[in-house]
């Protein structure tokens, strides 16, 4: 089996990401302070295993990434270290505090609140 594999990947992406689709900008280009947590599997139910924080680092998209990316692509990638690279049958799982986030999906929780308190008022 022919599995492509990177040593970096940009971050960004789904349906909760910041604005345009894009990732969160890390609040630190440090992956240490505070403190972010990159962890891989293969399957969704296979325990998350932990990739050590030297292994792999924030930084700015270089001009090379950024030639094989998106036309709006983010300008943080996330690079593995030490000759590592992503495997593309794994599914990997980033945590990480971000900088200067946007509230989405209140709009539900105000609905249902609403509804409630609709349905309270009236018996």
């Amino acid at each position: 089996m022919n599995v492509a594999s990177s040593s970096f990947v940009p971050l960004g992406g789904g349906p909760f990401a910041g604005n345009n689709g894009r990732g969160y900008t890390p609040v630190s280009l440090d992956n240490n302070n505070p403190p972010a947590t990159l962890t891989t599997r293969v399957h969704q139910d296979d325990p998350k295993m932990p990739i050590l924080n030297s292994q792999w680092a924030f930084a700015a998209c270089t001009p090379a990434q950024l030639a094989v990316l998106l036309s709006d692509p983010p300008q943080i990638c996330i690079n593995m270290l030490n000759g590592g690279t992503f495997d593309t049958n794994h599914i990997y799982e980033l945590t990480y505090t971000a900088k200067d986030p946007v509230i989405q999906g209140i709009g539900l929780a105000a609905g249902i609140l609403s509804l409630s308190c609709a349905t309270a008022t009236r018996r």
